[in-house]
């Protein structure tokens, strides 16, 4: 990992912060509006709702990567999508994940008119962003500020947990829930990351994500 100069941290990490500020004024936004958007809008319409949503809320990131290390991200997406490195862990993921719906959730998932291919395609779509600005960007950028590791790790993780936060919030929410709510968002940070370093691809812990996110909706 190269380090950068101490003259240089302050820049980066207000740079950074602001990249984050943006994402979270994005998901504020969605999360305010979504019923109101998606209502009355058939599957492919959220889908392409969906997609471009997210493709905004990685635009800095692409725009960015794109005019200064164009070479690099070629290098990172061929890597992350080599089918013979991925396809076994991939597959082994989607069965493990199916196999924890369909056995430990049979009746629901089964009755469930909204157990389609489609919505786990838009579970996807949602989660493939947030691995790639958390479990990428984010982890990577601040890990060259912070020569501690697990510190970095944490500080990403604790980010990932405040931008969550709004969809926990209501009327009745109070500090021990959010503090639950921070908790188990920092604990699936570490949980998504680890399943990353094993992987070695951004795209197995996107669908470990995706399912866990149907089943966190279901239960």
């Amino acid at each position: 990992m190269t380090s950068i100069k101490n003259n240089n941290k302050i820049k980066l990490v207000i740079m950074y912060i602001s990249l984050y500020l943006y994402e979270v004024i994005i998901g504020v936004i969605w999360n305010y509006n979504a019923k109101k958007i998606m209502i009355n809008k058939s599957n492919v319409q959220q889908l392409i709702i969906i997609t471009s949503l997210q493709l905004l809320m990685l635009l800095p990131i692409i725009v960015g990567t794109l005019a200064t290390n164009l070479k690099n991200i070629k290098l990172s997406i061929n890597n992350n999508l080599k089918l013979k490195k991925i396809s076994r862990k991939i597959f082994f993921a989607i069965m493990f994940s199916a196999g924890v719906i369909f056995i430990l959730f049979p009746l629901k998932a089964s009755r469930d008119s909204e157990f389609k291919i489609i919505y786990m395609v838009k579970l996807l779509i949602l989660a493939l962003p947030e691995e790639i600005l958390f479990r990428w960007f984010f982890k990577e950028k601040f890990e060259q500020i912070i020569s501690n590791k697990f510190i970095a790790t944490l500080v990403v993780a604790l980010l990932f947990a405040l931008l969550h936060l709004p969809n926990d919030l209501s009327p009745s929410t109070n500090i021990i829930s959010i503090i639950f709510s921070l908790g188990s968002r920092t604990t699936g940070h570490f949980f998504f990351n680890f399943i990353k370093e094993k992987s070695d691809s951004i795209v197995v812990p996107s669908i470990v994500h995706a399912i866990y996110n149907y089943l966190i909706m279901y239960l």
